[in-house]
């Protein structure tokens, strides 16, 4: 489905350049903020796109097409690695991303700024305080009312927690890597995509 129209492609280093859908490789994931913006992870090539609905166009948001890489940063300068899940975060404000080939959990606020909440470039299972955590490629998000994000971190088949103060902690293993995650409007239960 054509959302935006035909337009042409994301030009390297250009932040607001209309695209197309037909111009999205792999897309992943959708959140929408608070102004019902839509927001894609565009996983292959390795970028965050946006919708905007009043508008009818998509724009490059995050990350620079075809430039796989980890750097945090405004807009383009950020750099994504495949990214996967995609949350908005009303207690944060701002978009969490599975940087699933990166092994990281970021975040985007609303004018583009990329930072890193948790993780290493190195894969590992481990809980801990934000950069001191390790993930194995986390691919699914999900939020609750209370802005812990849940992550299905695939590889390591497991579901982790990631608490408003950037602390990692492991809810259930088990799994064989779990791709998708949903919460109950009550918050007592999390629903498991489990592919084994």
């Amino acid at each position: 489905m054509l959302l935006a129209g035909t337009a042409m492609s994301a030009v390297a280093g250009s932040v607001d350049t209309v695209i197309s859908t037909n111009g999205l490789f792999e897309p992943y994931a959708v959140a929408v903020d608070r102004d019902n913006n839509m927001y894609i992870t565009d996983s292959s090539n390795h970028r965050i796109v946006k919708f905007i609905p009043n508008a009818g166009v998509l724009t490059n948001f995050a990350g620079l097409i075809r430039h796989p890489g980890f750097q945090d940063g405004v807009s383009y300068l950020g750099r994504f690695d495949n990214p996967k899940g995609i949350v908005f975060v009303p207690a944060r404000g701002a978009l969490v991303v599975a940087d699933s080939g990166n092994n990281l959990i970021r975040q985007i606020t609303l004018d583009g700024t990329v930072t890193t909440l948790a993780g290493h470039l190195n894969p590992g299972l481990a809980d801990g305080a934000g950069l001191s955590a390790r993930f194995s490629f986390p691919v699914g998000l999900a939020v609750d009312a209370s802005g812990n994000v849940y992550i299905a971190d695939t590889k390591n088949d497991a579901i982790r927690k990631l608490d408003l103060n950037n602390n990692v902690s492991t809810v259930a293993a088990g799994f064989y890597e779990p791709q998708a995650l949903a919460v109950s409007d009550d918050g007592l239960r999390l629903f498991v995509a489990d592919t084994g």
